[in-house]
């Protein structure tokens, strides 16, 4: 429910397309923050292992310190993401109804239309 809200409260103010472009970078953020993160808890506790430099991003989420920061860092970065998908369903699915009610699909694709893919190989 709070979904709605802010894109009504962006919409009403002009700021469906800023945030619409902010929600994704800052998901990413998230991400990004989350990794490091954990990658410095892994790299100063305990469960570091020797001569690995750089673990597997699921192995940082495995033991307890780092455990945390990783299900809640992605937890939130889940969240940010799909509000951005929310966003974009409401910027461009209008156009993509204002085009599909322009030039129908079934007028470009016929039955027995042969499709070729051509490129290097």
């Amino acid at each position: 429910q709070i979904a709605p809200w802010l894109i009504a409260t962006a919409r009403r103010y002009s700021l469906l397309v800023p945030l619409a472009v902010c929600v994704p970078m800052s998901s990413m953020l998230a991400m990004l923050v989350t990794v490091a993160g954990c990658y410095y808890l892994w790299s100063t506790g305990p469960n570091k292992i020797p001569g690995v430099i750089f673990p597997a991003v699921s192995e940082m989420g495995v033991a307890t310190p780092e455990r945390y920061l990783y299900q809640v860092g992605f937890a939130v970065c889940g969240a940010i993401l799909s509000l951005g998908i929310l966003l974009w369903e409401e910027l461009v699915g209008p156009e993509i109804l204002k085009s599909a009610s322009a030039s129908p699909l079934t007028a470009q694709l016929k039955p027995g239309v042969v499709v070729q893919m051509s490129g290097d190989t």
